[in-house]
């Protein structure tokens, strides 16, 4: 009895362990899409004090064409004004309590450019209670068919 009583026990411990964590992942990733969110709204007002809150000052971002850009220049680049930017089809990868992968798609076009495509890997830290990204690397999708 004693050992059904203690099974039972460590099981709900499990569950409820489990059921914790996945409470915390999916609170982790509303937060980061609300950033992500956040980024577009930037890019398409060009608000650069707002990319500032999202991006670490340590940030690396390789564009499709592999040019890496700083900070400072990924801000910059944020003054070029954007018709179009959303973000979908997010998947997750969460690496630890303080650090997310997210792999997205996005879509944005410039008043001067086409509309394009872009598969987004971006890696999430959490610092001072704030997600922030820490890299960015974009692939353009071709168009396959279309």
């Amino acid at each position: 009895m004693k050992k059904a009583i203690w099974a039972i026990a460590v099981a709900a411990t499990l569950l409820c362990g489990s059921a914790t964590g996945q409470d915390r992942s999916a609170r982790i990733e509303k937060e980061i899409t609300a950033v992500l969110d956040r980024l577009a709204a930037a890019a398409l007002s060009n608000n650069v004090s707002a990319g500032g809150e999202i991006y670490d000052d340590r940030l690396q971002l390789t564009s499709q064409s592999g040019k890496v850009y700083s900070k400072t220049e990924a801000l910059a680049d944020l003054k070029n004004p954007f018709e179009i930017y959303r973000n979908d089809d997010l998947k997750f990868i969460h690496l630890s309590k303080s650090i997310v992968v997210v792999n997205y798609q996005n879509t944005r076009k410039r008043k001067t450019l086409d509309e394009a495509r872009f598969r987004v890997t971006a890696v999430f830290r959490r610092t001072d209670g704030k997600w922030r990204i820490v890299s960015l690397q974009s692939s353009r999708i071709a168009n396959q068919g279309m």
